[in-house]
């Protein structure tokens, strides 16, 4: 490698909870791993982790039901990191899943201004506004502009 110049794009993203003190965050795709098996299928994981949220707000009402999804995008050589991003989307985190697109949190993830869930969009919608969009949009941008 020497005299190679390598790059590292990196991505993390999470369910910001204000009610949870912002859990499950980092640990989004793993919220609920000592409730299942860790090598279960997506589906399996991703309804493990949407019941764990959903009985941890039981007793939570509407209005401290607040969230957002949340993006961060990292390009790094090996010596610095050269460019970030982030994107956000708000809502709130309902009582029970509504539709069947997307995955992990998206039955469960409600936008108040849209009147539907992440999991009721059209994929197109969705990206258009989701928090990976909005970070990579940014990202592409600040690249661009360099």
């Amino acid at each position: 490698m020497t005299g190679e110049l390598v790059y590292c794009l990196a991505d993390d993203s999470g369910l910001v909870v204000d009610a949870l003190e912002g859990r499950p965050g980092v640990h989004s795709a793993r919220y609920a791993v000592e409730e299942s098996d860790p090598d279960a299928p997506r589906a399996v994981l991703d309804q493990a982790n949407n019941d764990k949220l959903l009985r941890e707000l039981a007793n939570t009402p509407p209005a401290l039901r607040t969230a957002k999804f949340v993006c961060h995008l990292t390009c790094a050589d090996h010596e610095r990191v050269l460019l970030e991003s982030s994107g956000a989307l708000e809502g709130q985190i309902g009582y029970g899943p509504a539709g069947d697109n997307g995955f992990g949190y998206d039955p469960l993830f409600f936008i108040p201004a849209m009147g539907r869930t992440t999991a009721q969009l059209d994929p197109l919608d969705k990206n258009a506004i989701s928090h990976r969009g909005q970070a990579l949009r940014q990202f592409v941008d600040a690249l661009r502009s360099q």
